[in-house]
């Protein structure tokens, strides 16, 4: 976007109706905040009206650093000097103070051109009356900024993936709220799949306090889950008996541990007793009150 402004206008002898003829002269254009105490823009340009018959056009605005600006010029970029958003930096106009060195703005302020001009032969600077207000220009097809935001600024679907269709599919009705809870969830306990054979990572957490039925963790070197009702730990396969339920007729002869103990088992030929082989490997002998018919024989 081009960063200056047409101005153009017709320059008279003091109190006279003559056209001002001067090869050389000079003017100087302020851009003023609306009170008109600060000067957000200056710069000075040199006309040459002797065959224009006091005519002047010139271009007002300028990159910073531009010859064109003065040295009570602030500096500013004349994004800067016409936004309605953010403070801007600015030096006192004449007969006025600037507090601050500072204009704030607010929506819909304007802004005003003052033009003092030097004839070359007086070389006697003249203030232009009145100061003439600066118009927006809302037939602009290309903006440089919206309301101060540059390009840069907002989001711009491409052609590709990011497109305004597939935006619009990914925050449909419903979906910005699923996106944010995944996002709630700390990366710490996220299941991953990593390495070149997929491994997995199952999050790793230290009792959770509520969990649902089927969510599964990684806790004290086991896998385990939860079944609704109470936390289960996954055993691993071929690692031997990790538990044993000890009825009637078995009596553990100490605490089970890691390397093996013995089980007393309480062998006779009572009720309810185990009966041992013995020594060579046969059975005890047996009274007829111990004896029970098979298929209607009685056992001898």
């Amino acid at each position: 976007m081009p960063q200056v402004y047409t101005l153009d206008g017709q320059l008279s002898q003091v109190n006279s109706e003559l056209p001002l003829l001067d090869a050389n002269a000079k003017i100087v254009v302020q851009i003023l905040n609306p009170n008109k105490t600060c000067v957000l823009y200056e710069e000075q340009q040199f006309v040459n009206t002797t065959g224009s018959a006091g005519y002047f056009n010139i271009q007002v605005g300028s990159v910073t650093g531009s010859v064109k600006r003065t040295t009570n010029d602030p500096g500013q970029s004349m994004v800067q000097v016409f936004q309605n958003t953010n403070a801007i930096s600015g030096k006192s106009a004449a007969n006025a103070t600037c507090v601050g060195s500072t204009y704030t703005p607010k929506a819909n302020d304007l802004r005003h051109f003052r033009l003092i001009v030097t004839p070359s032969s007086t070389n006697i600077a003249d203030t232009l009356s009145p100061d003439t207000v600066l118009d927006s220009v809302p037939t602009a097809l290309v903006a440089q900024t919206l309301q101060g935001l540059n390009a840069s600024q907002f989001l711009q679907p491409g052609t590709g993936d990011l497109s305004q269709s597939n935006l619009q599919s990914v925050f449909a009705s419903g979906n910005a709220a699923k996106l944010n809870s995944l996002l709630a969830i700390p990366p710490a306990n996220y299941v991953t799949i990593s390495g070149a054979n997929g491994t997995v990572q199952v999050p790793s957490v230290s009792s959770p306090s509520a969990p649902a039925a089927g969510q599964i963790w990684y806790e004290a070197g086991a896998l385990k889950y939860y079944d609704g009702s109470s936390v289960q730990s996954l055993g691993v396969s071929g690692s031997g008996i990790t538990s044993i339920g000890v009825g009637a007729g078995l009596t553990p002869a100490g605490a089970i541990t890691a390397g093996g103990t013995t089980i007393a088992v309480d062998v006779g030929t009572s009720a309810g007793q185990i009966v041992q082989v013995q020594t060579g490997g046969k059975l005890p002998a047996l009274d007829a009150s111990n004896l029970t018919a098979v298929n209607g024989t009685a056992m001898q």
